[in-house]
């Protein structure tokens, strides 16, 4: 049975993997958007300037 065993293991580390990746997958998505964001304010500031706001 020493087979099942490590087929139980591998599969119990692949989903780690598997959540692990998920979590990272999600951190890196916000942080996107964060960063979309401050481009976005920093290409509208100086257009209010420009336009006197």
């Amino acid at each position: 049975m020493v087979c099942m065993d490590n087929q139980a293991r591998i599969i119990e580390l692949l989903r780690e993997v598997y959540l692990i990746v998920f979590k990272e997958i999600e951190r890196v998505k916000l942080r996107i958007v964060e960063l979309e964001n401050q481009n976005r304010q920093r290409v509208q500031e100086p257009r209010r300037q420009r336009l006197g706001h």
